[in-house]
């Protein structure tokens, strides 16, 4: 199970890199020869894909699971520990 989950990590890591050769040569090439191409790419590598308004609710959320003490994952800290009390 661990052998197959590295080999998939694996092949998405070069799959990814690979493409992203791929787009990185495009830009290159298209910098002087199709300016309209260029600053589109540019412009399009730049946007910003995610959630763009986040809520107090989702902010006290994220800030509650992280600090649940019932999570397995939880480690007591002095700071947070003051914090809530």
């Amino acid at each position: 199970m661990i052998e197959s989950r590295s080999t998939y990590k694996k092949n998405v890591r070069s799959f990814n890199y690979q493409r992203n050769q791929i787009k990185t040569q495009k830009l290159v090439n298209a910098r002087f020869k199709n300016t309209k191409l260029f600053w589109s790419m540019l412009k399009e590598a730049t946007s910003n894909k995610g959630p763009k308004d986040i809520t107090l609710d989702m902010y006290t959320n994220y800030f509650k699971a992280i600090n649940n003490p019932e999570s397995r994952f939880f480690q007591a800290d002095e700071d947070i520990l003051y914090f809530n009390s």
